[in-house]
């Protein structure tokens, strides 16, 4: 939710259907990623596998043990 620029919501009651939108402010993602301390954005997350991936990496002229 800490990348979300706009919510949805859409509601359905018979023949009726209403829609709301909501736009979240910095403020509000702030609050989000208050919530959840842990949770890494794309970017983090991406960064992280990749030097994960680098360090496993055993080198092809190496067997490993």
């Amino acid at each position: 939710m800490e990348v979300v620029d706009t919510v949805v919501n859409v509601n359905r009651l018979g023949n009726q259907v209403m829609i709301d939108t909501g736009f979240l402010t910095e403020k509000a993602r702030d609050a989000i990623v208050a919530i959840d301390p842990y949770r890494k954005g794309f970017d983090v997350f991406k960064s992280e596998l990749i030097a994960a991936e680098k360090a496993e990496a055993v080198p092809r002229d190496q067997a490993a043990e």
